[in-house]
């Protein structure tokens, strides 16, 4: 019980932080990024323990919640997310060892419906998630767009969801990008069936990008 509670933590760095955007500047300047910020955009308070926010029973918890905004004119949530692997060792445990293919384990449980266990016969077995994509459930960036990001790893996903953000968004959407000797980066964009999801992915495509690339050479 002990291991499995201590693989959740370590997976999903479920880490209550409060926001401001000296957390945000804290978190661009570890990971080397650059921070664009967009315009018609506001500041959404992180809240605790709402935003320890779990889409499904079989999905684990969504990565900590760092810093939120929103259209000015419109019902959509964007939470930036960080997990900086440079740091992480120290974070959590000597005997803890970042693994490479960290973001992608993450990114399989979200969009992976089946259970965390099977039971047969008396003896449980964890069901595992892959550690490489799905190319008919990930969206990935490669070429000249994966560029863009200064990232060696970036894509887009649909999550599942049965339990509505805030018992109130029902759709959600995850940018996720990795730099080998950085850190992992997300963006969760939390939306409803009304909403046309794509035009704020699109304002918010390079908000935020490794520092090898940037808005001024796209």
């Amino acid at each position: 019980m002990l291991k499995l509670v201590l693989f959740w933590i370590l997976l999903f760095n479920a880490v209550a932080y409060g926001q401001s955007k000296d957390d945000l500047d804290r978190h661009v300047q570890r990971l080397n990024l650059v921070y664009t910020p967009v315009k018609d955009y506001e500041e959404v308070a992180v809240s605790y323990p709402e935003d320890n926010f779990v889409p499904r029973s079989n999905s684990g918890i969504l990565n900590g919640f760092m810093y939120k905004i929103k259209p000015i004119k419109d019902d959509v949530i964007i939470v930036f997310s960080f997990f900086d692997t440079d740091t992480a060792g120290k974070n959590f445990s000597s005997a803890y060892e970042y693994s490479e293919d960290n973001h992608i384990v993450k990114m399989n449980y979200l969009i992976d419906n089946r259970e965390l266990f099977l039971e047969e016969d008396g003896k449980v077995t964890e069901l595992k998630r892959d550690s490489t994509f799905d190319s008919g459930k990930v969206k990935l960036f490669a070429g000249k767009e994966l560029k863009k990001y200064g990232a060696d790893d970036a894509g887009i996903i649909d999550v599942p969801v049965d339990r509505p953000y805030r018992g109130k968004y029902n759709k959600l959407k995850v940018f996720f990008m990795y730099k080998k000797g950085e850190g992992e980066v997300y963006k969760y964009y939390f939306y409803n069936d009304e909403t046309s999801i794509d035009k704020y992915i699109k304002d918010t495509e390079y908000v935020l990008t490794f520092k090898n690339y940037s808005a001024f050479n796209r």
